[in-house]
Protein backbone atom coordinates (compact mmCIF):
# COMPACT_ATOMS: atom_id res chain seq x y z
CA UNK A 1 0.00 0.00 0.00
CA UNK A 2 1.64 3.26 -0.59
CA UNK A 3 0.22 4.60 3.20
CA UNK A 4 0.80 3.34 6.19
CA UNK A 5 -0.80 3.74 9.23
CA UNK A 6 0.85 5.28 12.58
CA UNK A 7 -1.12 3.07 15.42
CA UNK A 8 -0.28 6.28 17.70
CA UNK A 9 -1.79 8.59 16.58
CA UNK A 10 -4.69 7.32 14.41
CA UNK A 11 -3.95 8.82 10.83
CA UNK A 12 -1.96 7.75 7.93
CA UNK A 13 1.45 8.50 7.24
CA UNK A 14 3.86 8.76 4.14
CA UNK A 15 5.63 5.65 3.41
CA UNK A 16 9.47 6.27 3.15
CA UNK A 17 9.79 6.03 -0.57
CA UNK A 18 6.77 8.81 -1.05
CA UNK A 19 8.85 10.46 1.80
CA UNK A 20 12.19 10.77 -0.30
CA UNK A 21 10.16 11.19 -3.59
CA UNK A 22 8.96 14.34 -2.12
CA UNK A 23 12.19 15.62 -0.98
CA UNK A 24 13.48 15.23 -4.18
CA UNK A 25 10.96 17.42 -5.60
CA UNK A 26 7.80 15.42 -6.23
CA UNK A 27 4.13 17.08 -4.99
CA UNK A 28 2.56 14.88 -2.22
CA UNK A 29 0.34 13.55 -5.19
CA UNK A 30 3.08 12.64 -7.74
CA UNK A 31 4.65 10.51 -5.09
CA UNK A 32 1.75 8.58 -3.92
CA UNK A 33 1.04 7.75 -7.70
CA UNK A 34 5.02 6.87 -8.22
CA UNK A 35 4.59 4.72 -5.54
CA UNK A 36 1.47 3.31 -6.88
CA UNK A 37 2.77 2.91 -10.23
CA UNK A 38 5.32 1.12 -9.30
CA UNK A 39 3.55 -2.09 -7.72
CA UNK A 40 1.23 -2.39 -10.25
CA UNK A 41 2.74 -0.92 -14.06
CA UNK A 42 1.53 -1.14 -16.51
CA UNK A 43 -1.64 0.35 -15.19
CA UNK A 44 -4.14 2.82 -16.31
CA UNK A 45 -4.29 5.88 -14.91
CA UNK A 46 -7.25 5.06 -13.40
CA UNK A 47 -5.40 1.92 -11.51
CA UNK A 48 -2.97 4.64 -10.19
CA UNK A 49 -6.12 5.93 -8.51
CA UNK A 50 -7.48 2.92 -7.14
CA UNK A 51 -4.02 1.43 -5.91
CA UNK A 52 -2.49 5.15 -4.10
CA UNK A 53 -6.13 5.92 -2.95
CA UNK A 54 -5.77 9.68 -4.54
CA UNK A 55 -9.13 10.98 -6.26
CA UNK A 56 -9.38 10.25 -9.79
CA UNK A 57 -9.12 13.94 -10.77
CA UNK A 58 -5.59 14.40 -8.94
CA UNK A 59 -4.22 10.91 -9.88
CA UNK A 60 -4.44 11.51 -13.45
CA UNK A 61 -2.80 15.18 -12.85
CA UNK A 62 -0.29 13.38 -10.71
CA UNK A 63 0.30 10.63 -13.85
CA UNK A 64 0.60 13.74 -16.29
CA UNK A 65 2.92 15.82 -14.45
CA UNK A 66 5.35 12.63 -14.16
CA UNK A 67 4.92 12.44 -17.67
CA UNK A 68 6.54 15.81 -18.03
CA UNK A 69 8.80 14.93 -15.63
CA UNK A 70 10.19 12.40 -17.58
CA UNK A 71 9.30 9.70 -14.27
CA UNK A 72 6.88 7.96 -16.23
CA UNK A 73 5.68 7.36 -19.74
CA UNK A 74 2.93 5.68 -21.93
CA UNK A 75 3.53 1.91 -23.03
CA UNK A 76 0.24 1.03 -24.57
CA UNK A 77 -2.05 3.59 -26.38
CA UNK A 78 -5.71 1.54 -25.87
CA UNK A 79 -6.21 1.91 -22.81
CA UNK A 80 -3.52 4.14 -22.54
CA UNK A 81 -1.30 2.07 -19.81
CA UNK A 82 1.62 3.94 -18.03
CA UNK A 83 5.49 2.20 -16.65
CA UNK A 84 8.26 4.19 -14.86
CA UNK A 85 10.87 4.91 -17.00
CA UNK A 86 14.27 3.64 -16.65
CA UNK A 87 15.08 4.43 -12.28
CA UNK A 88 18.46 4.51 -12.76
CA UNK A 89 18.57 7.14 -15.77
CA UNK A 90 15.75 9.42 -14.06
CA UNK A 91 17.70 9.74 -10.53
CA UNK A 92 21.36 9.87 -12.24
CA UNK A 93 19.80 12.77 -14.47
CA UNK A 94 18.04 14.29 -11.03
CA UNK A 95 21.82 13.67 -8.89
CA UNK A 96 23.62 15.93 -11.89
CA UNK A 97 20.95 18.37 -12.15
CA UNK A 98 20.78 18.99 -8.26
CA UNK A 99 24.91 18.88 -8.08
CA UNK A 100 25.18 21.38 -10.83
CA UNK A 101 22.25 23.46 -9.69
CA UNK A 102 24.13 23.35 -5.73
CA UNK A 103 27.82 24.40 -6.97
CA UNK A 104 25.95 27.49 -9.14
CA UNK A 105 24.14 28.79 -5.74
CA UNK A 106 27.72 28.14 -3.78
CA UNK A 107 29.47 30.11 -6.58
CA UNK A 108 26.86 32.64 -6.62
CA UNK A 109 26.59 33.18 -2.85
CA UNK A 110 30.46 33.29 -2.42
CA UNK A 111 30.56 36.10 -4.73
CA UNK A 112 27.26 38.33 -3.51
CA UNK A 113 27.90 37.25 0.58
CA UNK A 114 28.93 40.55 2.83
CA UNK A 115 31.94 39.00 5.10
CA UNK A 116 30.45 38.08 8.11
CA UNK A 117 33.50 39.67 9.99
CA UNK A 118 34.52 38.85 13.22
CA UNK A 119 32.26 40.17 15.45
CA UNK A 120 30.72 36.89 16.83
CA UNK A 121 31.24 34.05 19.48
CA UNK A 122 30.70 30.81 17.89
CA UNK A 123 29.30 28.53 20.45
CA UNK A 124 29.67 24.64 20.14
CA UNK A 125 27.73 21.79 22.15
CA UNK A 126 29.07 18.28 22.93
CA UNK A 127 32.30 16.62 23.07
CA UNK A 128 32.41 15.75 19.36
CA UNK A 129 31.63 19.19 18.47
CA UNK A 130 34.75 20.60 20.73
CA UNK A 131 37.18 18.42 20.23
CA UNK A 132 36.99 18.80 16.14
CA UNK A 133 36.92 22.42 16.95
CA UNK A 134 40.22 22.45 19.12
CA UNK A 135 41.68 20.17 16.45
CA UNK A 136 41.12 22.48 13.48
CA UNK A 137 41.85 25.55 15.01
CA UNK A 138 45.60 23.58 16.01
CA UNK A 139 45.66 22.70 12.53
CA UNK A 140 45.45 26.15 11.35
CA UNK A 141 48.64 27.14 13.61
CA UNK A 142 51.80 28.11 11.56
CA UNK A 143 53.37 30.47 14.31
CA UNK A 144 52.49 29.87 17.69
CA UNK A 145 50.43 28.13 20.06
CA UNK A 146 49.18 29.02 23.55
CA UNK A 147 47.19 27.00 25.78
CA UNK A 148 46.23 26.86 29.45
CA UNK A 149 45.00 23.25 30.41
CA UNK A 150 45.12 20.12 32.64
CA UNK A 151 47.29 16.84 30.82
CA UNK A 152 44.10 15.59 30.27
CA UNK A 153 42.36 18.11 28.07
CA UNK A 154 44.75 18.02 25.86
CA UNK A 155 45.94 14.50 25.41
CA UNK A 156 42.90 13.94 22.14
CA UNK A 157 45.20 16.59 20.44
CA UNK A 158 48.75 14.59 20.84
CA UNK A 159 48.93 13.88 17.08
CA UNK A 160 47.67 17.34 16.12
CA UNK A 161 50.08 19.02 18.64
CA UNK A 162 52.68 16.89 17.38
CA UNK A 163 52.31 17.66 13.74
CA UNK A 164 51.67 21.65 14.33
CA UNK A 165 55.43 21.14 16.71
CA UNK A 166 56.74 19.31 13.02
CA UNK A 167 55.32 22.82 10.88
CA UNK A 168 57.83 24.59 12.83
CA UNK A 169 54.86 26.44 15.42
CA UNK A 170 55.87 27.13 19.04
CA UNK A 171 53.58 25.48 21.79
CA UNK A 172 53.30 26.81 24.93
CA UNK A 173 51.16 25.32 27.39
CA UNK A 174 50.15 26.67 31.27
CA UNK A 175 49.77 22.98 32.77
CA UNK A 176 48.03 21.96 35.98
CA UNK A 177 48.58 18.77 37.54
CA UNK A 178 50.88 16.00 36.43
CA UNK A 179 51.02 14.24 32.95
CA UNK A 180 52.82 16.22 31.02
CA UNK A 181 55.84 14.07 30.35
CA UNK A 182 54.61 13.14 26.93
CA UNK A 183 53.75 16.39 25.61
CA UNK A 184 56.80 17.92 26.70
CA UNK A 185 58.65 15.15 25.08
CA UNK A 186 57.26 16.06 21.62
CA UNK A 187 58.78 19.88 22.10
CA UNK A 188 55.32 20.93 24.30
CA UNK A 189 56.58 23.71 26.57
CA UNK A 190 54.84 23.23 29.77
CA UNK A 191 55.17 26.42 31.94
CA UNK A 192 53.63 24.83 35.19
CA UNK A 193 50.25 26.81 36.51
CA UNK A 194 52.14 29.38 39.58
CA UNK A 195 55.18 27.69 39.07
CA UNK A 196 54.43 24.67 40.89
CA UNK A 197 51.67 23.20 38.47
CA UNK A 198 48.68 23.77 41.00
CA UNK A 199 45.23 23.83 40.23
CA UNK A 200 43.58 26.38 42.98
CA UNK A 201 40.13 26.50 40.77
CA UNK A 202 37.92 23.73 39.99
CA UNK A 203 37.79 25.52 36.45
CA UNK A 204 41.30 23.97 36.46
CA UNK A 205 40.43 20.52 35.92
CA UNK A 206 37.96 21.18 33.40
CA UNK A 207 38.43 24.27 31.00
CA UNK A 208 40.75 24.41 28.06
CA UNK A 209 41.49 27.83 26.46
CA UNK A 210 43.48 27.88 23.29
CA UNK A 211 44.66 30.57 20.95
CA UNK A 212 46.68 30.35 17.45
CA UNK A 213 48.81 32.71 15.82
CA UNK A 214 47.05 35.53 17.76
CA UNK A 215 44.28 35.36 15.79
CA UNK A 216 41.60 32.64 16.83
CA UNK A 217 40.73 31.77 20.34
CA UNK A 218 38.94 29.02 21.84
CA UNK A 219 37.53 28.48 25.91
CA UNK A 220 35.51 25.16 26.49
CA UNK A 221 34.14 23.16 29.20
CA UNK A 222 34.90 20.04 29.33
CA UNK A 223 32.98 18.84 32.78
CA UNK A 224 28.85 18.16 33.08
CA UNK A 225 28.87 19.62 30.02
CA UNK A 226 30.83 20.09 26.88
CA UNK A 227 30.68 23.78 25.65
CA UNK A 228 32.76 25.34 23.86
CA UNK A 229 33.33 29.30 22.83
CA UNK A 230 35.30 30.12 19.38
CA UNK A 231 36.16 33.69 18.06
CA UNK A 232 38.15 35.58 15.91
CA UNK A 233 37.61 39.24 17.41
CA UNK A 234 40.43 40.76 17.66
CA UNK A 235 39.27 41.94 21.33
CA UNK A 236 38.33 38.93 22.36
CA UNK A 237 41.18 37.29 21.06
CA UNK A 238 43.76 39.50 22.80
CA UNK A 239 42.01 39.55 25.81
CA UNK A 240 42.58 35.22 25.92
CA UNK A 241 45.83 35.59 24.96
CA UNK A 242 46.80 38.22 27.74
CA UNK A 243 45.27 36.08 30.24
CA UNK A 244 47.55 33.03 28.85
CA UNK A 245 50.42 35.29 28.38
CA UNK A 246 50.41 36.55 32.14
CA UNK A 247 50.00 33.41 33.72
CA UNK A 248 53.24 32.31 31.57
CA UNK A 249 54.85 35.41 32.99
CA UNK A 250 53.67 34.76 36.64
CA UNK A 251 54.60 31.24 36.48
CA UNK A 252 58.27 32.33 35.19
CA UNK A 253 58.83 35.26 38.14
CA UNK A 254 57.62 32.23 40.55
CA UNK A 255 59.94 29.63 39.39
CA UNK A 256 62.60 32.26 39.21
CA UNK A 257 62.13 33.48 42.74
CA UNK A 258 60.19 30.71 44.80
CA UNK A 259 57.46 31.04 47.16
CA UNK A 260 59.34 31.70 50.29
CA UNK A 261 61.54 34.55 48.84
CA UNK A 262 57.69 36.18 47.50
CA UNK A 263 56.36 35.48 50.86
CA UNK A 264 59.58 37.53 52.62
CA UNK A 265 58.70 40.33 50.30
CA UNK A 266 54.70 40.85 51.16
CA UNK A 267 53.57 38.79 48.21
CA UNK A 268 52.27 35.55 49.27
CA UNK A 269 49.96 33.98 46.22
CA UNK A 270 47.26 32.12 48.95
CA UNK A 271 46.94 35.28 50.16
CA UNK A 272 46.33 37.33 46.98
CA UNK A 273 44.21 34.74 46.01
CA UNK A 274 41.76 35.42 48.84
CA UNK A 275 41.73 38.92 48.21
CA UNK A 276 41.32 39.13 44.93
CA UNK A 277 39.21 35.94 43.39
CA UNK A 278 35.66 36.32 43.98
CA UNK A 279 34.47 33.35 46.01
CA UNK A 280 32.48 31.85 42.98
CA UNK A 281 35.37 32.24 40.51
CA UNK A 282 35.48 28.78 38.16
CA UNK A 283 32.57 27.78 39.48
CA UNK A 284 29.98 28.64 36.72
CA UNK A 285 32.32 27.04 34.31
CA UNK A 286 32.12 23.99 35.45
CA UNK A 287 28.09 23.57 36.17
CA UNK A 288 25.03 23.33 33.94
CA UNK A 289 23.59 26.44 32.90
Amino acid sequence: MANTTDLTHGRARPAPLEQNLVRMGFSEPEARAYAALITVQPATAYEVAKTSGLPRANAYNAVTNLVAKGAVQPVTSQPVKYAITSPEHFFAQIAEDTRTAAETIRDQVAALAVPAGSDFVEVSDGRLALVDKVASLIASATTTLQAKANAGLLAPFRDALSQAIDRGVRITVVGSGDGWDELAALGVEIVPHEGTGSAPSVANEVVLTVVADAAQGFVGTFGHIHRGYSAENPSIVYTMQTMILHEIYLAKIISALGHDHLKANGLDIEALRKLYRPPTHGMRMAQEP
